[in-house]
């Protein structure tokens, strides 16, 4: 917040203070910029994803599995 407003304060005073009116150039230029993957090639971070997600769906089934396993052969303590 105290970052924030300060960033607000400064871009106040760098462009004279108010907006723009109508048909003037705007004085800051707001533009996207990805540092992290600037390809934006979604299989880098798709694949180790479903990888992850394929390795908790199989041990989350496995625990159920061995748990109905137990209790039909009569083994569960509860």
């Amino acid at each position: 917040m105290i970052g924030q407003a300060h960033a607000i304060r400064l871009a106040v005073e760098r462009t004279g203070g108010g907006m723009p009116s109508t048909g003037a150039r705007a004085l800051v230029q707001v533009r996207a910029r990805v540092w992290y993957n600037p390809d934006l090639v979604s299989a880098y971070f798709m694949v180790p994803a479903l990888i992850g997600m394929i390795l908790q769906l199989m041990t989350s089934m496995l625990t159920a599995t061995s748990i109905v396993r137990e209790r039909e052969r009569g083994r569960s303590s509860s």
